[in-house]
Formats: structure tokens, C-alpha cells, sequence
């Protein structure tokens, strides 16, 4: 796999910007899987045209019966990856899909018998496999313009066990100690979430103004029923994925979540 995963878009000059859905934790398979919820985001993201996708990972539930909760997957695991596949695939064929990240809940596959789920969705999908992480180095341009924006992002799906909001994006926050970016995309805490914090760097002997985006990415998992309410987790509640925009004409980032 690439290091750095270098992209580039050129964007209308009405518009000025392109924008992400960073679609993670998923649960597909789970039987509190909140269904109407994660086709409502689908097919608003499908709607916008200039709406990319990057998967955070936990796509599918992905049990075996050495997995703790086996008895909430309600349907098997290859159809499970047969229906993720025909949800992304219209965005797959409008080449708007930026790559698919691995879950801990796809690993388990791979601990179990070596099989990469995320492997495979991504190359039924044709699109990238960017593994456990990624770095996205995106250019972005406006047209009949000779000059653009850079960003560089980090996202993972993570892993914390953190209750707190405040552990939970503190976990997200500590990717700075890995990588120097922009923006920080952290899945797996099953909250939606954005902090960012403001600091000076020296860029060729010049003093600059510099904003860090941190977003937790959400999920589409009940919590009544579940393990969260099980195990006494504080509800965080169905709570989607973040549309970022990343603008062409300024160095700006906008997070709705």
C-alpha cells in the first residue's frame, strides 16, 4: 500500500469545494443495525454530486462463533459483504469512493482464518484498500484556476476504550503524535464528534496561523438492546457520519455533523 494517497480535484468555480462522508461502524448484519437511518445518509451522499465517500471501517458486523456477541448477527456474513457491496457500488461507479479503511470487526476475519474482507470489498469495488490507516494528500482547484488548496488527512479506525466524550476525542487527538495534518478522521468510539485546535508553525522562515480538525465518525448502532447499554457505556445514540468540505479558494475546512 501507498504511504500517502495523493489526490486531485478540480472543482466548479460556483461550487469552490469538494466534499467527504466518512462512513464507518456501520454494524451491517447487526440486529441493532439502525437500517433507515444509514440508507437515509446513503442516499443523501449519492444525491450530492460533488460528495465523496471514505469508509472508516466496521462496515459489517463480521462475527464467528469464537466472536463476543455472536448471537446479534442476524444475517451471515457473506451476504453481509454481498449487500455492502451493492450499497457502494453506485458510488464505486461514479468513481467516488476514496478507499476502504479495515474495522476491527473486518479483522476478524483475518484472525480467523486469513481472510481480508476490506481487501475484498475494495477490489469488487475497484477502488483502494488503505489497509489499517491512510495519509490523503488532496489538491483541490478551481476551474480556470492556476492555483489551489492542499490538505493533508489522517484516518484510521482506531481503538480506544474510552467512555467520556473527552477520552474519546482525546484518542482522536493523539493521531497528531503520528502524523502532521490538517484534518484527523477516527472511527471504532461510535460517536460523532469534531474539536479543533489553533496553533502557530514556522513555514520558510515565516510565522503561520494553523487549524487542526479532529472528527470522531459516527455510527449507525442502536444503543438500546445492545452491548453498549449492557455494559452500562453512556448512550451516545445513532449518530451517522460528517460531511467535510474542504474548499478550493481558501485553505478552509467545514465540518457538519
Amino acid at each position: 500500500m501507498e504511504e500517502i494517497i495523493k489526490l486531485n480535484f478540480e472543482v466548479p468555480e460556483q461550487r469552490k469545494f469538494m466534499r467527504i462522508m466518512a462512513i464507518g461502524d456501520v454494524h451491517y448484519g447487526n440486529r441493532y443495525h439502525d437500517k433507515n437511518m444509514f440508507q437515509r445518509f446513503i442516499k443523501q451522499a449519492l444525491k450530492d454530486e460533488d460528495m465523496h465517500i471514505l469508509t472508516m471501517g466496521d462496515l459489517i458486523e463480521c462475527a464467528n462463533r469464537n466472536s463476543v456477541g455472536l448471537q446479534d448477527q442476524v444475517i451471515p456474513v457473506m451476504e453481509q459483504i454481498e449487500d455492502i457491496t451493492k450499497i457502494l457500488e453506485p458510488f464505486a461507479d461514479k468513481g467516488r469512493i476514496i478507499g476502504l479503511l479495515q474495522g476491527n470487526h473486518e479483522d476478524r476475519a483475518m484472525k480467523a482464518a486469513g481472510i481480508d474482507v476490506s481487501r475484498m470489498l475494495a477490489t469488487s469495488l475497484d477502488t483502494k484498500y488503505l489497509g489499517n490507516g491512510t495519509i490523503l494528500y488532496i489538491s483541490i482547484k478551481n476551474e480556470n484556476s492556476r492555483r489551489g488548496q492542499n490538505y493533508t488527512i489522517y484516518g484510521l479506525h482506531g481503538s480506544s476504550a474510552a467512555r467520556t466524550a473527552g477520552g474519546k476525542i482525546n484518542a482522536c487527538m493523539r493521531l497528531r503524535d503520528v502524523v502532521d495534518a490538517d484534518l484527523y478522521l477516527h472511527g471504532h468510539v461510535h460517536s460523532l464528534d469534531h474539536h479543533t485546535e489553533e496553533l502557530f508553525v514556522v513555514d520558510r522562515g515565516n510565522l503561520q496561523f494553523k487549524k487542526k480538525h479532529y472528527v470522531l465518525t459516527g455510527s449507525y448502532l442502536k444503543y438500546w438492546g445492545s452491548y453498549a447499554q449492557g455494559k452500562a457505556y453512556p448512550p451516545s445514540g445513532t449518530s451517522g457520519s460528517p460531511k467535510i468540505k474542504l474548499h478550493g479558494d481558501m485553505k478552509r475546512i467545514s465540518v457538519v455533523i
